[in-house]
């Protein structure tokens, strides 16, 4: 037996901001927005939601669909930039929250990568038999984490999650390779400087913004570009196919022009290839692979024998891809 996703769920808060409705943003500003990045309107979670409520949703969602009981799941893999707090786990108040009493949980840090990180090691432990069923959450709250003032980063960064159930599937189905890197001489150009060890919350580092994102959008275009080809092109080698064979791929949703280029460097796959949700959802760092996942599999474009390519790319910097044959 192999490893695949029997169920898939996503939440998408309630409140949606479009371009026009930041602070700052001007009707040209708007347009530049939309034909630079792609993105019109964005997800924004209600102020007394936490990223566990998130997760918790998307989880419920998945479940459902996986017609598995919480009961059964043997872990819990939460992939988030913005946790509840500093401890317990997030993946912890999320097994609470689902009554999951059998399961071991815990979170992963990898930025936008964090849940095919989640996700590939969740695999490993249905593999050695450790789980029956793993659960691999992908949630983000950057509202909370973000100086609404700078454009920058407000048009950029949204809220949102997205799940998985992980089980056995027929031999030749589900994960047929996968490919996880860091290169974290790059670390600076993504960070939330404060709230650390390194710089503890205080009124100096609150006065100066120090706990919101600061990113280098050029650094990390440059990164990108290079590491999404390669790192799909990786994983198909490690499951034995070609990339021309590949059905459909799904990738972090930051750029629509960054999906684009890659998808032409990819050999010159078409973009019916690929689904974007960008342009309504904005950038929920590890939500949006299962978020999209879930709206591609919901709209057929992804169905039964489809091999399939996930990859993404965040904060560390980290990014990795993960060919599967769908199930």
């Amino acid at each position: 037996m192999a490893t695949g996703i029997l169920g898939i769920g996503s939440y998408l808060p309630p409140r949606c901001v479009r371009n026009a409705e930041l602070p700052g943003v001007s009707p040209a500003m708007d347009e530049w927005i939309v034909s630079r990045v792609g993105i019109r309107e964005r997800r924004i979670c209600l102020e007394d939601q936490a990223t566990s409520d998130l997760a918790y949703e998307a989880a419920v969602d998945a479940l459902k669909q996986a017609n598995v009981d919480p009961a059964d799941i043997g872990l819990i893999i939460l992939a988030a930039s913005n946790h509840d707090m500093v401890m317990p786990t997030t993946a912890c108040i999320v097994q609470s929250k689902l009554c999951a009493k059998n399961s071991m949980a815990m979170d992963i840090r990898a930025g936008c990568a964090g849940f095919i990180t989640a996700a590939v090691t969740g695999a490993k432990f249905i593999e050695d038999g450790s789980a029956r069923y793993v659960l691999a959450i992908g949630a983000e709250v950057h509202s909370k984490m973000m100086d609404w003032n700078d454009f920058k980063s407000s048009a950029f960064f949204s809220d949102g999650a997205g799940a998985v159930v992980l089980g056995q599937v027929p031999q030749g189905y589900g994960i047929l390779g996968s490919y996880l890197m860091a290169e974290g001489d790059l670390a600076d150009a993504l960070v939330v400087p404060a709230g650390g060890s390194r710089l503890p919350a205080s009124h100096e580092t609150v006065d100066q913004g120090l706990h919101n994102i600061q990113h280098d959008g050029k650094k990390i275009w440059r990164f990108a570009t290079r590491v999404f080809p390669a790192s799909v092109r990786e994983a198909c080698q490690r499951a034995g196919v070609e990339v021309a064979d590949l059905d459909f791929v799904v990738p972090h949703q930051a750029n629509i022009r960054m999906i684009e280029k890659c998808m032409e460097d990819l050999g010159g796959l078409p973009m019916t290839k690929t689904h974007v949700t960008v342009d309504k959802y904005g950038n929920s760092a590890s939500g949006t692979i299962p978020i999209t996942l879930r709206e591609a599999v919901d709209m057929g474009k992804i169905r039964r024998d489809s091999l399939v390519a996930l990859t993404a790319f965040g904060a560390g910097l980290t990014y990795g891809a993960t060919v599967m044959r769908w199930y």
